[in-house]
């Protein structure tokens, strides 16, 4: 470990080196930490600019700097390094308003001994490094291209969401946490009472089933929108009851799922279209699958319909391909015009097979006429044009021989019109 110490007191200085020698294990192997040691803080800040250092122990009384404005100015140059505070007795309550304003720790000057000055740089680096990783988890949670929310089913408030989430709703993060927006402002009225009825065997005490719904979203006023979501209780109390509930959510076509009386003619087609050997798919308008029978499944490598919905070409296939076909389908939902029977290539996700796939795609539309999504259907060809190559090319007619037609009669030899056929005996 490499610790930064900024301390103008000499004394004070050798006290802290000495007390970190005494921490080295030559039996065991281990060494003493190195401890560079800068006299003033723009010392401090130059070392930290031009070295890697663990940890810093920081006196806030320098020649340069005082107080909290010390700890500022070392925390903009340490960046992610943890700095521990160090203090005399009359400024312990400044060290306690450093520890607010972000110092891992402090430590009184006069009662400092090896152990607690290495279990304090120890826990400050620790904690330095446990925090830096739910800062990644949380940015990347924030710029997952799933939407995610978090909420408290006694009062069904938000407490967490991502950006994605938030754009579907039409706000911003930072407004959800403030306001505490509430899924029931959110849900259509028409939608609410089947929304609480399937989420109660999920609430119930100690439950662990996952609940997929679908409803109807506000995006923006008197704007509704259609999502497809999965939620399961995450967080418990002690008695097993539910506290906090993480679901995802996204956006569906509409014209497929608005009509609920139709459930079972939906299921009949889903039943027909999975009975075919030719592949059938639908998409959103952004391009994510809300269908795939179970042909077109088959060739993204998966097996389960939850495997492909909600996801893009750009999970299954090679990237330059999942932009070729995203741009042709813009083209088509842009032009609202069917394109069929056009032959284009294919990759296995895999990458071990390549094809020839013909495919017909055409634009799907709401009741209004509006197109929110496209339908396709495509089939494997590549057999037919492997054989079609293979197949031998037809050799061409070559001409009569003179000689042979001067021997033949005329019909045979195509020489005016047939002559009359001879019925007696030959006469030579």
């Amino acid at each position: 470990m490499k610790i930064l110490l900024i301390e103008d007191n000499q004394a004070d200085a050798r006290l802290i080196q000495e007390l970190l020698k005494e921490l080295s294990r030559p039996e065991q192997r281990v060494a003493p930490p190195e401890v560079v040691w800068a006299v003033c803080l723009a010392d401090g800040l130059e070392i930290l600019a031009e070295q890697k250092v663990d940890v810093v122990l920081l006196d806030l009384s320098l020649p340069d700097s005082h107080g909290l404005e010390t700890l500022y100015r070392t925390q903009d140059r340490a960046g992610t390094v943890p700095v521990v505070v160090l203090t005399g007795n009359n400024e312990e309550m400044l060290a306690i308003k450093a520890v607010r304003q972000g110092a891992q720790d402090y430590l009184i000057k006069s009662e400092v001994t090896g152990p607690a000055l290495w279990r304090a740089t120890c826990y400050a680096v620790e904690r330095a490094r446990t925090l830096a990783r739910w800062e990644e988890s949380y940015r990347i949670l924030q710029y997952l291209p799933i939407s995610l929310y978090v909420y408290n089913p006694r009062d069904w408030k938000i407490v967490y969401c991502n950006r994605r989430f938030a754009s579907v709703i039409g706000v911003d993060e930072n407004l959800v946490f403030r306001s505490g927006i509430s899924l029931k402002d959110l849900v259509h009225a028409e939608d609410l009472p089947r929304f609480h009825q399937e989420r109660q065997p999920a609430l119930a005490a100690n439950s662990t089933e996952i609940v997929q719904s679908r409803y109807r979203i506000k995006t923006a006023p008197d704007v509704w929108q259609w999502v497809q979501a999965f939620e399961t209780v995450y967080v418990r109390t002690n008695a097993g009851l539910p506290e906090l509930v993480l679901g995802n959510a996204y956006q569906v076509a509409d014209s497929l799922l608005t009509d609920e009386s139709a459930s079972n003619e939906l299921d009949l087609l889903r039943t027909i279209a999975d009975s075919l050997t030719d592949a059938v798919f639908a998409k959103d308008p952004a391009g994510r699958y809300v269908y795939a029978n179970a042909a077109h499944r088959r060739s993204l490598g998966v097996k389960a319909r939850t495997e492909v919905v909600g996801k893009t070409d750009f999970d299954f296939v090679p990237e330059h391909l999942a932009k070729a076909l995203h741009q042709k389908e813009e083209q088509i939902l842009r032009g609202a015009r069917m394109a069929p029977d056009e032959e284009e290539p294919w990759i296995s996700p895999d990458g071990q097979k390549r094809a020839i796939r013909l495919i017909s795609r055409a634009p799907l539309r709401d009741s209004q006429g509006r197109v929110n999504g496209l339908l396709a259907m495509s089939r494997d060809i590549t057999a037919e044009r492997q054989a079609a190559q293979a197949a031998p090319r037809p050799v061409a007619a070559r001409p009569p021989d003179p000689r042979l037609q001067q021997r033949m009669p005329p019909q045979v030899a195509g020489k005016g019109k047939p002559g009359p056929v001879p019925t007696g005996p030959l006469v030579s």
